[in-house]
């Protein structure tokens, strides 16, 4: 079953319920509003999905242009958080569509996230939505 929700995109004034979303998904409190902040002010794609007036989900994403040795206008999604309460219901899934639709709508025609190998739960999600895992690595140092 898929909850009746409406996607809209998100803006400033979403900032708290967001936060408030992602704390409870995480249980972590390390979200920052001030970086939340330039995310969504400056995303081409970050979409909410509202039932009553109410934030219940959001989907946080953007877009790079010739990164990484590519010369390709490349959409990412960076984050998606759904209320507890409305977990299971088909919302993420709905909203994994909609910025995949508003990417296209952007003239994108690739799109990427990075996910934890050991985060079989968001492999699946996004396996769901029609992603599926390439052969790229991520390289990091701490600093």
């Amino acid at each position: 079953m898929v909850v009746d929700a409406e996607i809209r995109p998100l803006d400033v004034s979403d900032i708290d319920k967001v936060s408030e979303i992602y704390k409870k998904v995480t249980k972590s409190d390390k979200l920052e509003s001030e970086r939340l902040l330039m995310q969504i002010d400056n995303s081409l794609a970050s979409l909410g999905a509202e039932k009553n007036g109410e934030l219940i989900g959001f989907i946080i994403g953007g877009v790079l242009e010739d990164a990484f040795g590519t010369m390709e206008k490349v959409g990412l999604i960076n984050m998606i958080g759904i209320d507890p309460a409305f977990s299971g219901e088909g919302l993420g899934k709905k909203l994994g569509e909609e910025i995949i639709s508003h990417f296209q709508g952007l003239g994108i025609r690739k799109i990427r996230t990075i996910v934890r190998d050991t985060d079989e739960s968001l492999q699946r999600y996004f396996s769901s939505i029609g992603m599926q895992k390439v052969d790229w690595s991520v390289f990091e140092v701490n600093v």
